[in-house]
């Protein structure tokens, strides 16, 4: 018995060692990768830029190589930090995420950082004296630039023989690069690294059939545009496989449409919302939605034109950048006449004709 309880105390010591151990590997990788790079970011007439994604983005590669690059929706290693891309004249990114090979001194980072909203684009670039590496932040003034429009209508589907297929709006002109990340490869914080992988350059079409995975993983694509004076754009919103929000319906009424559909559960991240978006018949989406809301499942559109044709999707949405769970698109005319129909007084317009009342 004593033996056996010898046997039992040297267990549970080597077991709490190699515990401990585990924790301090794990803390020694963290702080020995972990390198957050700041820079101040000015437009051509010297004013900070504070426009936030999607009108300003970046993309992040390592000596020149645009291979593999992060974005703005790279994760934070560390909890409770502001974006990458906060509004305050700042971008910031965390370069641990680069892997396989990881960042290594002498490494020289490069990061486009594009406006859309001034028309502006600029690149800063710097070499990694050491890990850790504390970097002095820099200034990255942008200049005016001829920038071709970030893709549009990206979307991802399967043909018949289940390849992945990955669709946007073509415009003359530009040609295209589509970038890869495997939503399986984490960080030892959980969250995907968003490594993203260059798959296919230099497509002058409105498609490209991923045929180089397998089944095992899912994976997410954005899309570049590339002018014919080597001006890249922004990069296109993210796609990924998910399934999609479902029994997705609308109400037409005669300035209103009232949505509705079922709650939605990501396979991966928390679900935070729903992003609303509408177009008319001759119009496009855009990057922005028109509307979002917080997880309840039924939004109200007002303010909308009689005997009207409006188009609508949404997205769940899992954080600030990502979107999921794409619905299909439907279609709705609004009624011709509000003859019928009752029309209420809100409580602030009831308020106003109390008070000019002569009682």
């Amino acid at each position: 018995m004593k033996n056996f309880n010898k046997i039992s105390r040297l267990i549970n010591f080597l077991l709490f060692s190699f515990i401990i151990f585990a924790n301090i590997t794990v803390t020694a990788r963290l702080s020995s990768g972990y390198i957050y790079y700041r820079s101040y970011i000015r437009h051509s007439d010297g004013k900070s830029c504070e426009h936030t994604p999607p009108l300003a983005t970046f993309t992040v590669y390592l000596n020149n190589d645009q291979s593999r690059i992060l974005i703005e929706n790279a994760p934070r290693w560390e909890a409770g930090g502001d974006p990458n891309i906060p509004g305050s004249g700042v971008f910031g990114v965390e370069l641990g995420n680069f892997a396989d090979p990881p960042l290594e001194v002498g490494d020289s980072v490069f990061i486009r950082f594009t406006c859309n909203a001034a028309g502006e684009q600029g690149i800063l670039s710097a070499e990694v004296a050491g890990i850790p590496w504390n970097s002095y932040p820099k200034t990255l003034n942008l200049s005016p630039a001829s920038l071709p429009s970030p893709p549009e209508g990206v979307s991802l589907s399967l043909d018949e023989q289940h390849r992945r297929v990955i669709s946007w709006d073509q415009e003359i002109g530009v040609t295209y690069s589509i970038y890869r990340y495997t939503i399986q490869d984490t960080i030892i914080t959980g969250y995907s690294r968003r490594l993203y992988y260059r798959i296919a350059e230099n497509i002058a079409a409105d498609s490209f059939i991923d045929t180089s995975i397998t089944d095992m993983f899912q994976y997410g694509y954005i899309v570049y545009a590339t002018s014919s004076d080597g001006i890249f754009s922004s990069h296109s919103k993210e796609v990924f496989e998910e399934e999609a929000v479902s029994n997705f319906s609308i109400t037409p009424r005669a300035t209103t449409a009232i949505l509705s559909w079922s709650a939605f559960t990501p396979q991966i991240g928390t679900l935070k919302g729903y992003n609303i978006y509408r177009r008319t018949e001759a119009g496009v989406y855009g990057n922005i939605p028109i509307a979002y809301t917080g997880i309840d499942t039924s939004y109200i559109d007002s303010r909308l034109d009689l005997g009207t044709s409006y188009y609508y999707k949404i997205y769940a949405r899992i954080d600030e950048f990502t979107e999921v769970g794409e619905t299909e698109e439907i279609t709705i005319t609004t009624l011709p006449s509000q003859s019928g129909l009752y029309t209420y007084a809100n409580l602030k317009l009831a308020v106003v004709i109390y008070k000019n009342t002569s009682r």
